[in-house]
């Protein structure tokens, strides 16, 4: 008679052999690329998802991965720090600012527009300048492809 702890034992044993068998029917994996650069995804959740690929009849599997990464407080020189200050008074008044504005382009939506958009950019410019100066978190979303050797191993229609 099987106890509870080798049953578990046995469940883990045949889920690793079997995992063993279906990693062994797939090459290695690459990441893809949308044109000359790699597919990177910022927000989001990981999915598998098979489909044929290169077309040869044969499913492949799409997969993507995630990860945040902390960046901790960087060691600055003096400059550095006066550069960090000043960015970050000037963004505390861009943000003001684009909060005036969104109010105004409720009232007149034309005259705003050329402002917001100027304004949204500015701060998109602030925000990658303080990134290194500044302690946070990165995020990092990649897309892999792995091709299947063969169809010896019959897999799910839709995953």
């Amino acid at each position: 008679m099987l106890g509870l702890g080798n049953l578990a034992r046995c469940v883990l044993v045949g889920a690793a052999l079997s995992t063993l068998s279906l990693a062994q029917e797939f090459e290695k994996p690459v990441r893809i690329m949308a044109g000359d650069a790699f597919i990177n995804v910022e927000v989001g959740h990981a999915a598998p998802y098979l489909y044929d690929w290169n077309g040869d009849g044969v499913r492949d599997l799409l997969a993507g991965d995630f990860a945040m990464i902390q960046r901790l407080e960087p060691e600055l020189s003096r400059e550095q720090i006066q550069t960090r200050d000043a960015l970050r008074a000037e963004r505390d008044r861009a943000v003001k600012q684009y909060a005036a504005l969104s109010q105004q382009q409720r009232a007149d939506p034309k005259r705003a527009q050329a402002a917001t958009v100027e304004l949204r950019k500015r701060l998109t410019e602030i925000y990658n300048e303080l990134r290194p100066l500044e302690p946070g978190n990165d995020t990092a979303g990649r897309v892999w492809l792995y091709r299947r050797k063969s169809s010896k191993v019959k897999l799910p229609k839709t995953y």
